[in-house]
C-alpha cells in the first residue's frame, strides 16, 4: 500500500460558520460594540472548548496534567478575524492574572495583536493593545482610509481572556469571518511554540508560518509543560490536523527523551495513520559556547530523539520528518532573551528554518531529515553578493557535480497568445522569487547517477549521457541518497530538491523572454537534430546563466504537481497542492521543437520511466 500525503485537501474542522450572521453590536454614542465571545475564534482544535476563550474541551480536565490543564487556559494563538472599513477599531478587553512576566512584554503576555491584510494579500501588522489594568480600553488603530479590508486579532499569550468586545463607528460596515475549512497545523510543544518571550501575540512561531503559508495553526505550547505523556498524544489525536508538530525535547531531561517520546509518536500514528508528524529537536542555548555541559546535555537528548525517529523510520513508519535545531535560533547567539527563550529575531530565525519543511509537507515532497545548517561549509560569498551564473562545484565518489546561481527576481511565466505553439494551461502571470538558488549545470548524467545509486537504469548508455527511464519517485530518493553523500561540501542552510515549476522555467529562461533561450538549434538536441537517441550533455550551447540542456535532451522532472496556474501576480509560488500526475519541463530528443519551449508544460504519472525522462537537481536556501 503506498502512503499517499494530500494534506491541504481538508475536510471541514469546524462548521463553515458558527453563528451565521453577525450578531447585533451594542451601540454607545458614535461606536457599536461586536462581542467577539458570540462569534468562532481561529486557533481551537475542538469546537467546544471549557471556555470561549480556551484552548482544550472540558473532558480533558481529568485527562491531562493540571499544570498543562492550567495553561490551556491561556488564550495563545486564538484568533477574532473580521472585514470592515472602519478607520478605527477599539477594543474592550479582559483578562485574568499577571499582566507581565519578568522576561516578556506586557501586550506580549495580555494585550492584543492587530493585523490587516494589504492590497496584495498580505497580512501586514496594524496596531496593539497596551493594557494597563485587566480590564481596560483601547484604540488599536485610528485614522486609516476608510476600505474594507480583513482583519484579525491575535488574543494574548500568556494570560487568559474573560471577555472581549471590538467597536468600530457606528455606521462602519463590519462583518465577522468564520475559521478557516481547512485541516490545521497542530503544534504542540514548549513555552517557545507558547509564546515566550515575543514582544507581541502576532510574533510567535506557529504565527507568523499560519501568516506566510496561509494555513490556519493551532497553538499547543505550554510553558515548561509540554513534555510528551501519553494523555496528550491521546488529546491531540482527537484533533484532524493536516500535520502534527512535535516541539517538546526543550521540556525533557534525557531520560523522558527515551521513555516517553517513542510511546507518544506509535500512539498518534495509531490513530492517525495518514498524517505527517515533523519531529523537531530543541534549539541551541545561547550561551553554550561558555557553558560547555549545556552543550553535551543537549548532544545527548538530540542523540536519543533522533534515535527513536531512526527506530520508528527502520521499522517503516510513513510519513515522519526529522528536523535538527542547531541554528532554529541563528549562530550569533543573539536571538534570545534569556539564553533559552527567542526574541523576536529568534522566533524568526526559527520560522526560516520550519516554514520550507512544511512547504514541502503541503506540497506532498515529504523530507526525511533537515539538516536545519548545523553541519556543512560557508559559501564564500552572501547570496545576494552572488552573480547569476556564479559555480559551485561538489565531488561525490570522484564524480564532479556542478551548479550555477540563479538570483532572486521576478519574470513572467507562461507564454503570450502570440507564442507559436502555447497551450491553454501556460497562462502568462508575474512570478516573485524571493530567495536565489543553485541549479545543477547539466541533467544528471548517468555516471552522477550511478555515484549515488550505485545502478543506471538508463535505455542509452554513456557516462556523460543524461540518465534516463528514472520516475519520479526515484529521484526523489536519489535526492535524498544526493543529501547525505554532499552533508559535508552543501553549502549550509541549503538542502537538495528537484526545482519547482516556477524555478525551473525561471533558469531555463535566464532572464529572456522567448519561446526559447537562444537559438533553438545551437542550444537544445530535440527530434530535428537528435538522431533518436540521447547526447552527451554540456555539447550545445548554455544559456545566459550557464545551464545546458534546458531546451531538449530529456524531459525534467519537477518536484510541483500539475495544476492551473493562479490568476494573478503570485510571491514564492508552491504550485497546485495535489494532483494526478507530476510537471515534466523541457522537451527531449523524442519531441519537436514546440515541446522545448521555455513554457511548455507536460505531466506524467510520478511512477513513470521512459526513454527520454530524466532529471536535474536544485540547491535550495531554507533556512
Amino acid at each position: 500500500m503506498k502512503f499517499r500525503f494530500s494534506p491541504f485537501l481538508f475536510l471541514a474542522v469546524f462548521p463553515a460558520v458558527l453563528y451565521a450572521q453577525t450578531p447585533e453590536p451594542v451601540v454607545e454614542e458614535n461606536t457599536a460594540w461586536y462581542d467577539v465571545s458570540r462569534w468562532s475564534l481561529e486557533g481551537k482544535g475542538w469546537k467546544e472548548t471549557s471556555g470561549h476563550f480556551t484552548r482544550m474541551p472540558k473532558h480533558a480536565e481529568a485527562a491531562v496534567p493540571k499544570y498543562v490543564w492550567n495553561l490551556s487556559q491561556h488564550s495563545a494563538g486564538l484568533i477574532a478575524h473580521f472585514k470592515t472599513d472602519a478607520p478605527t477599531i477599539s477594543v474592550r478587553h479582559e483578562v485574568g492574572g499577571n499582566l507581565t512576566m519578568p522576561h516578556m512584554t506586557t501586550v506580549g503576555s495580555s494585550g492584543l495583536d492587530l493585523y490587516g491584510k494589504d492590497d496584495r494579500g498580505v497580512w501586514r501588522w496594524a496596531g496593539i493593545s497596551k493594557p494597563n489594568a485587566p480590564k481596560y480600553e483601547y484604540v488599536m488603530l485610528k485614522e486609516a482610509p476608510a476600505q474594507l479590508r480583513e482583519y484579525r486579532i491575535y488574543l494574548p499569550l500568556y494570560n487568559s481572556t474573560n471577555a472581549l468586545s471590538i467597536g468600530v463607528p457606528k455606521d462602519c460596515t463590519f462583518e465577522i469571518l468564520p475559521p478557516s475549512a481547512e485541516k490545521p497545523v497542530f503544534w504542540y510543544g514548549t513555552s517557545i511554540v507558547h509564546g515566550c518571550s515575543g514582544s507581541r501575540p502576532g510574533m510567535t512561531v506557529p504565527a507568523m508560518l499560519g501568516r506566510r503559508l496561509q494555513v490556519p495553526v493551532i497553538n499547543f505550547g505550554f510553558s515548561g509543560s509540554g513534555r510528551m505523556e501519553i494523555e496528550m498524544a491521546h488529546l491531540i489525536a482527537e484533533a484532524d490536523a493536516s500535520v502534527y508538530v512535535l516541539d517538546c525535547m526543550p521540556n525533557m531531561t534525557a531520560a523522558p527523551i527515551w521513555e516517553r517520546a517513542e510511546a507518544f509518536i506509535r500512539e498518534l500514528r495509531r490513530a492517525k495513520p495518514d498524517t505527517p508528524i515533523i519531529m523537531v529537536e530543541g534549539p541551541a542555548y545561547s550561551f553554550v559556547w561558555i557553558q560547555p555541559q549545556w552543550q553535551k546535555n543537549q548532544q545527548e537528548k538530540c542523540k536519543l530523539y533522533r534515535a527513536t525517529f531512526e527506530k520508528l523510520r527502520g521499522e517503516g513508519m510513513k510519513g515522519l520528518v526529522y528536523v535538527k535545531g542547531g541554528e532554529l535560533y541563528g549562530s550569533d547567539g543573539d536571538g534570545t532573551v534569556d539564553g533559552s527563550h527567542p526574541s523576536d529575531l529568534g522566533m524568526f530565525r526559527n520560522a526560516d528554518v520550519l516554514e520550507p519543511v512544511l512547504r514541502e509537507v503541503i506540497t506532498g515532497n515529504l523530507l526525511l531529515i533537515c539538516a536545519a545548517g548545523s553541519e556543512g561549509e560557508e559559501i564564500t560569498k552572501r547570496d545576494t553578493e552572488l552573480k547569476a551564473g556564479d559555480l559551485l562545484e561538489l565531488t561525490i565518489k570522484k564524480v564532479k557535480f556542478r551548479f550555477r546561481w540563479c538570483p532572486a527576481g521576478t519574470f513572467t511565466m507562461g507564454s503570450s497568445t502570440a507564442e507559436n505553439g502555447r497551450v491553454k494551461d501556460e497562462k502568462p502571470h508575474q512570478v516573485t522569487l524571493t530567495r536565489g538558488f543553485w541549479m545543477l549545470e547539466t541533467e544528471v548524467t548517468q555516471e552522477q547517477w550511478e555515484a549515488v545509486a550505485g545502478k543506471n537504469p538508463s535505455h542509452f548508455k554513456g557516462a556523460k549521457l543524461p540518465v534516463e527511464s528514472v520516475s519520479w519517485n526515484d529521484c526523489q530518493l536519489f535526492v535524498e541518497g544526493l543529501s547525505k553523500l554532499a552533508a559535508v561540501q552543501s553549502p549550509q542552510g541549503y538542502k537538495f530538491s528537484l526545482p519547482t515549476e516556477t524555478q525551473w522555467e525561471y533558469a531555463c529562461r535566464a532572464g529572456t523572454t522567448g519561446a526559447y533561450a537562444g537559438d533553438l538549434d545551437q542550444m537544445a538536441w530535440y527530434r530535428e537534430n537528435s538522431g533518436s537517441k540521447t547526447r552527451e550533455v554540456g555539447t550545445k550551447q548554455a544559456n545566459a546563466w550557464g545551464l545546458y540542456d534546458m531546451h531538449g535532451n530529456v524531459w525534467e522532472w519537477c518536484n510541483d504537481w500539475y495544476g492551473d496556474y493562479p490568476t494573478d501576480k503570485v510571491t514564492a509560488p508552491v504550485g497546485a497542492l495535489s494532483g494526478c500526475g507530476r510537471v515534466i519541463r523541457g522537451g527531449c530528443w523524442f519531441y519537436g521543437s514546440r515541446y522545448c519551449r521555455a513554457a511548455r508544460r507536460c505531466i506524467y504519472a510520478p511512477d513513470y520511466t521512459l526513454h527520454f525522462l530524466g532529471v536535474r537537481v536544485s540547491l535550495v536556501n531554507w533556512r
